[in-house]
């Protein structure tokens, strides 16, 4: 049995809510390892708590939040929200673990990842949002000397580990380029993860998501998750428009909240664009949607560098439901969709490419069947979650250098 301590800033409380963080954490408890999660809640809103979900120990904190916008409160939430998680759980941050396991980006939790630095036995950083160049090429962080300041306090907690997994083959060249290579640290391939589908989950079922579909005879695409900026929320809306005018019964359906979320509801309450938004829903009931559409959107923004790989396609993936993937072209996740026949690349900010995949998709039932089967088999092939546990759970215990 290992100790193992997980230091996140999204960890889901709900009974029947997941994500990433969790479902992990949950699978390295059923192995019988001790699991603590010090969960430093980026969002800032649910309550401090300490619970017991699924055998895992979660203590949970909400980020500090200033009333105002600006350099403070930037200050406040980045740099004391970890302090403060951790003087309030000094129990877990003191421990010894022989595993602890830190999340992108590195700066929302400098100081457990210091503490761990120093006590934990091996240190296994996943690296998937790249800071603060992201947050620069969409305009939401300005300034250079500010970008340099935080690439050079990201860099210096990155390099206190002893292993790095990303997403691809392309993110694990674009982290040594971006953060340079240290002497005797690992950074090797670790694809994002999802459980399978579980057996008791009730699709096709038409009623409990008529509220969202409204009718049965159209041809539906969907785009889930966070409605923020760098997403391609506003190419989106522009292909949902283009699709619609061209095959009136074709209707994009965008769910989640964000940033943007107020944008998508504007539209979606015109007439006649295309548009269904919907808040977010229980999981049994997004996987229920799913099963009653065309494909799923992924979609990002032009002139970015940063290569990205979108966890929401997994959920499509599991479904068979083919990728189209609006994606910029320093990414090899459309090269990877392409190549498995599981989808549609094109590029990012294009909304008349976008469209066309949709329409394609609507026109031809076939194609989206095979492409959708496609889509799945890569599913099990790269991204289940045993898999994943797995690979770098053997990597880290065979390797005897740290």
């Amino acid at each position: 049995m290992k100790k193992i301590l997980f230091i996140c800033t999204k960890y889901p409380l709900e009974p029947n809510n997941s994500w990433l963080t969790r479902e992990m954490a949950e699978e390295l408890s059923r192995r019988g390892n001790s699991v603590d999660v010090l969960c430093i809640d980026w969002s800032a809103k649910s309550k401090s708590i300490k619970t017991v979900l699924n055998n895992v120990n979660v203590y949970n904190i909400p980020a500090l939040m200033a009333k105002k916008s600006g350099v403070l409160s930037f200050a406040i939430k980045w740099f004391l929200s970890s302090v403060v998680a951790s003087i309030k759980n000094p129990t877990v941050m003191f421990n010894r673990y022989d595993l602890t396991i830190g999340f992108s980006p590195c700066s929302s939790t400098w100081f457990p990842i210091f503490i761990s630095s120093l006590l934990s036995k091996k240190k296994l950083l996943i690296y998937w949002d790249f800071f603060p160049i992201h947050q620069s090429q969409i305009n939401l962080i300005n300034g250079k000397f500010k970008e340099k300041v935080l690439k050079f306090f990201e860099r210096r907690l990155v390099h206190s580990f002893d292993y790095v997994g990303c997403m691809s083959a392309l993110n694990c060249n674009f982290f040594k380029e971006y953060f340079g290579e240290k002497r005797g640290k690992h950074v090797f391939e670790l694809p994002i993860w999802s459980e399978d589908l579980p057996q008791d989950v009730p699709l096709n079922n038409f009623k409990k998501c008529a509220e969202i579909l409204k009718s049965n005879d159209s041809i539906y695409f969907i785009f889930g998750g966070q409605i923020e900026y760098g997403r391609g929320v506003e190419c989106i809306l522009d292909a949902a428009r283009i699709a619609h005018a061209k095959n009136p019964h074709i209707v994009t359906i965008i769910i989640g909240n964000g940033r943007l979320a107020e944008t998508v509801k504007n539209v979606a309450n015109l007439k006649d664009n295309g548009v269904i938004y919907s808040d977010l829903i229980p999981r049994t009931d997004y996987l229920n949607l799913l099963s009653f559409c065309r494909g799923g959107i992924i979609a990002t923004v032009p002139n970015v560098s940063v290569p990205t790989y979108p966890s929401k396609s997994l959920d499509y993936m599991k479904l068979s439901l083919p990728i189209i993937a609006s994606i910029e072209d320093t990414t090899d996740f459309g090269d990877i969709i392409t190549e498995e026949n599981a989808g549609i690349s094109c590029p990012a900010g294009d909304a008349e490419a976008l469209a066309d995949a949709m329409i394609l998709l609507a026109n031809d039932f076939a194609l989206a069947q095979n492409m959708g089967r496609n889509a799945n088999i890569l599913f099990h092939k790269k991204h289940v979650l045993t898999k994943v546990v797995d690979g770098f759970m053997k990597y880290i215990d065979e390797d005897n250098n740290v």
